[in-house]
């Protein structure tokens, strides 16, 4: 997996006015199991923000048996903003950082560890 990203609101207006007609194909919970995330207990509140979030950018979503869908590249520039609460953001950018003590690193590895499937070994190199 590549570095954890958070998305500005600017930069995700920009990805939605560039995606806004994309067909709405992808569940969160497809894209996190195909991203390795496991996040069971966080789809249901990531999926509330992503839908007001389509009121709000105008972006088209589907309601479907299996949930919510949406385009592919609206949940690639939102998913790790909208899975992760800001205390856990604020952990990963500090570890992440250039210059992390390995208590930082370490924290960040943590939370991140407990979103995945397989954690990402980047953090602790």
């Amino acid at each position: 997996m590549k570095r954890i990203e958070f998305i500005s609101w600017d930069d995700f207006g920009v990805v939605v006015q560039d995606h806004k007609e994309d067909p709405a194909l992808l569940t969160m919970k497809d894209y996190a199991i195909i991203n390795g995330f496991d996040v069971k207990n966080r789809l249901g509140s990531a999926v509330k923000e992503v839908l007001t979030l389509a009121k709000l950018y105008e972006f088209e979503y589907i309601k479907t048996s299996r949930g919510y869908q949406f385009s592919s590249a609206i949940l690639e520039a939102i998913f790790t903003t909208v899975i992760v609460s800001a205390h856990e953001r604020d952990i990963i950018l500090r570890g992440m950082s250039e210059g992390a003590t390995f208590a930082e690193k370490h924290a960040a590895f943590e939370v991140v560890e407990s979103l995945m499937i397989d954690p990402p070994k980047y953090l602790l190199e």
